[in-house]
This record gives structure tokens, sequence and C-alpha cells, in this order.
């Protein structure tokens, strides 16, 4: 059983814009980043992109913990993990929870959204397209 929480894109950004400590980890694909777009907080510097699957087969990222870890040092900061939907955020945040992060929140709608919930860019919350 896992303690991930999961918040909507809307709760998210509100705290991640009121705890300059906390992280958002976009566990997307480069591919995604660059076509899609990127979100935007406040406090821009704790916007990570690592990737929790990539290539053309979605293989899982073996070295995503390690990766995070370097960054995150602190094991009680505030987690909050996106992905498309919701479903790859889940797999990474409860990864990290068993590797001793007690703050995992899972971005259950995800930044384009799913079919019953609008997600971060559909939501209209800060994003940006690169060029």
């Amino acid at each position: 059983m896992n303690n991930v929480l999961s918040i909507d894109s809307r709760q998210a950004i509100s705290l991640l814009n009121d705890n300059s400590s906390s992280y958002l980890i976009d566990v997307r694909t480069n591919a995604e980043w660059q076509k899609i777009g990127t979100p935007l907080i406040l406090n821009s510097k704790n916007y990570l992109q690592l990737s929790w699957r990539h290539g053309e087969d979605m293989s899982r990222n073996n070295n995503f913990e390690k990766e995070l870890m370097s960054v995150v040092t602190n094991k009680d900061s505030l987690l909050f993990f996106l992905c498309r939907s919701g479903v790859r955020s889940l797999e990474a945040a409860i990864s990290m929870e068993n590797n001793g992060y007690m703050n995992c929140y899972n971005i259950y709608d995800g930044f384009e959204g799913t079919n019953f919930q609008n997600g971060w860019k559909n939501n209209k919350l800060p994003f940006e397209l690169k060029a």
C-alpha cells in the first residue's frame, strides 16, 4: 500500500506556488515537453524534467530514482509528480515514496487531462510551448 496523495492540477499549482521548497517533477518524455508544452510555476528552479519512461518503446528509466535523489536531497520536501494523464506520475511517486520520500503527490489529472478531467493545460494554468 502506498501513501501517495492524489490532487488535481489546480490544487498542485497553489501548493507549489505557496511553498518554495516544493518540487514539480515532470516525468513525461522529451517529445512531450517539446511538442505539448511545459508547466510554469513561480519558483521555476524547482521544476524538474526527468522522464519516468523514455524511447519509442517507453522503457523504464532505471536511473530515475538516482537522478532525482541527486537533486532533491531533503526527503521531507514536497514532491509533485506530473505526466500526461496521471499514470506514469503515480508510478514515479510510489517509487520515490519507497525510497524514503514522505511527501509525494500525484497530479492525477496530468498535464493534458483525461476523458474525465481537464488537466493542467486545459485548466488554463500557466504553461509554455517552445517555439
